[in-house]
């Protein structure tokens, strides 16, 4: 019986081991899982996508817009600005203008919000960059299809990208 009671609490160590290295793993699994991509394809999840995503970022909102835009049109076409500035994200819309003459916008005269100009031909595609964490960019000239992604390696390209552009950009 001793022996047996000893072989036994050996098995159970061996099984506590065993469970321990399994959750260890799974918990690396499981973070690895965590890293996505999402192609979209409909313009009203992107929508909602962009909504949820501006809800949650805290510090940081970059913004590529390949089309003209001004002030008004920037916040009439993407309401979660609004609120994001307010609750005092910093936010940088980078667009085009195809005049340097034309009548820039006065960025609503917050010092949280940010409008750039390029040439036309400079922004090829739309991106967004939440809290250098999320990123979405459309994957053709059209907004849709779209691809979401938290790869950090993905999302600091485009955060490369965004910068590099961004310093070229003429400031209103």
């Amino acid at each position: 019986l001793k022996n047996k009671k000893a072989e036994f609490t050996q098995l159970e160590k061996q099984i506590e081991n065993i469970g321990n290295t399994f959750n260890a793993n799974n918990e690396d699994t499981l973070e690895a899982q965590s890293v996505q991509f999402v192609i979209t394809s409909e313009i009203n999840q992107l929508i909602k996508l962009h909504d949820k995503l501006a809800e949650t970022t805290k510090h940081n909102l970059d913004i590529m817009i390949p089309a003209k835009a001004n002030e008004k049109r920037v916040f009439e076409d993407y309401n979660y600005l609004k609120s994001a500035i307010r609750r005092g994200v910093m936010v940088r819309v980078l667009t085009f203008s195809e005049d340097p003459n034309d009548e820039q916008p006065s960025g609503l005269g917050n010092s949280r919000f940010e409008l750039r100009f390029l040439p036309e031909p400079a922004i090829p595609f739309g991106m967004h960059i939440f809290d250098r964490h999320d990123a979405t960019m459309a994957i053709s000239q059209k907004p849709m299809p779209s691809l979401w992604t938290n790869n950090s390696h993905i999302v600091t390209l485009a955060e490369a990208y965004f910068e590099n552009l961004w310093n070229n950009a003429q400031s209103v």
